[in-house]
C-alpha cells in the first residue's frame, strides 16, 4: 500500500493499493467479478494483475477486504480485491504514479484498501 496525492482535496492524500514493486493498482468500478474483460483499446492501456501463484492471493500488509483468482475471457488468473479485477495502467512508470486516474465520474479508480465488495 502507497499514499498518494488526492486529485480532488489539495495537500491530502489517500492509501491505495500497489503491486510488490510499488505501483498503483487500479479497479474498474462498474465492472466486478462478473466476467469483466479489458480488451481492444482497454487492454492497450490497462494491464490485468496477473496470479501466477496457486492458492489465494496475499498481501505483505494485512487488509481488510478479500484478494482472491479470477478468469478473464482471455483465460488469464487474474487477482480480485473485493470482487474487483486488479489492473496496473502502462502511464505509471514509477512506484507512486497513478497516471490512471481520470476524471472524477472515471470508472477507472485505484484501488482502496476500504473498497466496498464488487458486483
Amino acid at each position: 500500500m502507497r499514499d498518494i496525492p488526492s486529485t480532488q482535496a489539495v495537500g491530502s492524500t489517500f492509501t491505495v493499493l500497489t503491486t510488490t514493486q510499488g505501483m498503483t493498482v487500479y479497479a474498474h468500478l462498474l465492472q466486478g467479478a462478473s466476467g469483466f474483460s479489458c480488451d481492444g483499446t482497454c487492454a492497450q492501456t490497462w494491464k490485468p494483475l496477473l496470479f501466477k501463484g496457486t492458492g489465494t492471493p496475499t498481501s505483505t500488509t494485512k487488509l481488510p477486504g478479500k484478494l482472491s483468482v479470477g478468469t478473464d475471457a482471455n483465460g488469464n488468473r487474474v487477482v480480485l480485491y473485493q470482487g474487483y479485477y486488479l489492473f496496473t495502467n502502462v502511464n505509471d512508470k514509477a512506484p507512486g504514479d497513478a497516471k490512471g486516474i481520470g476524471a472524477d465520474n472515471s470508472p477507472w479508480q485505484p484501488a482502496i484498501p476500504n473498497m466496498p465488495t464488487g458486483l
